[in-house]
C-alpha cells in the first residue's frame, strides 16, 4: 500500500491510483489537505512524482488530475483552472507536458475537456463538454489532431469515452432522452456499433474496458438499481456475471488474457476488489486497513 507525499489525511481526501502500465509504473491523483488535485506518477520501485499542470487552479476542487499511463510512460490526465472548466494533457515518462482543448469544448464550471485513456501508439479517447454542460466523444492522435463524434441517439448527458485498445478501438456510453445509457464500440476507421447488455438492465449499459482483441467489459444497472458486470466478445456475444454474494458489481477494465478487475459490494455495501478470469474464477480481495 502507499500514499502520495503530501496527500491528506481526511474524509474524501488521499491517494486515488488510476492506472498501471505493463511495467508496473502507476498514474493518478491525491488530493491534499486543503482539498487541491494533484497528478501523480508512481514507478515501480516506488518513487512517487508529483505532477502540477501549469494554468492548474489551487483552491478547493481544482487542480491536476493523472489518468491513463501507456507502455512507454505516457499519462493522459487532465486539470482544473479557477473557474473549474477542464483542459486536457499530456505527459511523456521524461515530464514534458503538452495541453489541450477539444475543438467545442466548453469554459464554464465543469465544462471542457477531460482526459481519458491513452495507448501504446500515444492515442487518447475521452470526454469534452460544452457549455451546455453536454459531453461528446473525442479522439486525439499523437500529433494532436482530432476526432469528435456524437452516438445517434444521444441526448440527455450525451456520448462519453472511457478506454481504448492498441489497434485504435475506444468504447464507453452515450445517454438517450430518457436518461438510459448505452454502450458503444468505436473503431479507428470511425464505424460504431451501439449495443445493451442482456437481461433486467433497463436504467442502462455501460462499456468501461476493452484489451486488443477487442473485448469488452463493463457494467449494467438494473431496475433495482443494482449493477452486474458483463463480457462482450469482438463478434458481439455478452455474457453477463455478478462476483459471487455480490449486490452490487462493477467491472473497470480487461487486460491482453482477458482478465477482468473490478469492485464489488457485499450485502452490507461494503467494497472490495475482485478479478474473473476468462474461464469464469473470480478471485477476490480486501486492501490492508480497507474499512
Amino acid at each position: 500500500t502507499f500514499n502520495a507525499p503530501g496527500a491528506g489525511t481526511k474524509s474524501l481526501q488521499g491517494t486515488f491510483p488510476i492506472s498501471i502500465n505493463s511495467s508496473g509504473v502507476i498514474a493518478g491523483y491525491f488530493i491534499d489537505t486543503k482539498n487541491v488535485r494533484h497528478g501523480f506518477v508512481r514507478s515501480s520501485s516506488g518513487t512517487v512524482t508529483t505532477i502540477d499542470v501549469s494554468g492548474a487552479g489551487t483552491g478547493a476542487g481544482e487542480g491536476t488530475y493523472g489518468g491513463g499511463i501507456n507502455k512507454s510512460g505516457t499519462i493522459a490526465g487532465d486539470y482544473v483552472d479557477t473557474k473549474k472548466a477542464r483542459h486536457g494533457f499530456v505527459r511523456t515518462a521524461t515530464g514534458a507536458v503538452t495541453t489541450y482543448d477539444a475543438p467545442g469544448a466548453g469554459t464554464v464550471e465543469e465544462a471542457g475537456t477531460q482526459g481519458g485513456a491513452i495507448n501504446d501508439s500515444g492515442t487518447i479517447a475521452g470526454t469534452y463538454v460544452d457549455n451546455g454542460l453536454v459531453g461528446h466523444g473525442y479522439v486525439r492522435s499523437s500529433s494532436g489532431a482530432f476526432t469528435t463524434f456524437d452516438i445517434a441517439g444521444a441526448v440527455e448527458g450525451g456520448t462519453y469515452g472511457a478506454s481504448i485498445n492498441n489497434k485504435g478501438t475506444s468504447v464507453g456510453y452515450y445517454t438517450d432522452e430518457g436518461g438510459v445509457d448505452h454502450g458503444y464500440v468505436r473503431t479507428s476507421s470511425g464505424k460504431i456499433t451501439t449495443f445493451d447488455a442482456p437481461g433486467d438492465c433497463i436504467m442502462g449499459t455501460n462499456a468501461n474496458g476493452i484489451n486488443d482483441a477487442g473485448t469488452v467489459t463493463g457494467n449494467c444497472i438494473n431496475s433495482s438499481n443494482h449493477g452486474h458486470g458483463f463480457v462482450r466478445s469482438s463478434s458481439g456475444k455478452i455474457t453477463d456475471f455478478d462476483v459471487p454474494g455480490s449486490t452490487n458489481t462493477s467491472p473497470t477494465s480487461i487486460n491482453a488474457a482477458g482478465t477482468i478487475s473490478g469492485t464489488y459490494t457485499d450485502s452490507k455495501y461494503v467494497f472490495h476488489g475482485f478479478t474473473r478470469t476468462p474461464s469464469g474464477s473470480y478471485t477476490t480481495l480486501s486492501a490492508p486497513g480497507a474499512g
